[in-house]
């Protein structure tokens, strides 16, 4: 025994004591894995973070940079931004610049954390 006692840090309280607190942990924590141990009872859930990780690789974005320094036009597949409506259920367009992708990236990153 390292003589700890059983009381939870004070910095910890709040997200042990909340199910929502917990959740975006859990979620954070599955953001960050990588492709091949992402899964989860949810399946949304694991499609949405397997999606993220989809379009860094296809776009060339490192893991959370949601700097996103790239700058022109951009093209992307209607099948990729179907599944995007789809996955998060919205009516957005599809974006034409990194720029747009950029703030549809930093949506999802947000979503998640």
């Amino acid at each position: 025994m390292t003589g700890q006692s059983d009381e939870v840090p004070e910095e910890f309280e709040g997200v042990l004591s909340s199910i929502e607190s917990i959740d975006e942990h859990l979620n954070l924590i599955l953001l960050l894995r990588s492709d091949e141990v992402v899964s989860t009872k949810n399946y949304q859930e694991a499609a949405r973070i397997q999606f993220l990780k989809r379009i860094e690789v296809a776009y060339d974005i490192k893991p959370l940079d949601v700097a996103l320094e790239t700058t022109g036009s951009l093209e992307m597949g209607d099948a990729i931004f179907n599944l995007f409506k789809r996955l998060f259920r919205t009516a957005k367009k599809k974006p034409t610049t990194f720029q747009e992708l950029r703030q549809l990236y930093v949506a999802i990153i947000k979503q998640h954390l």
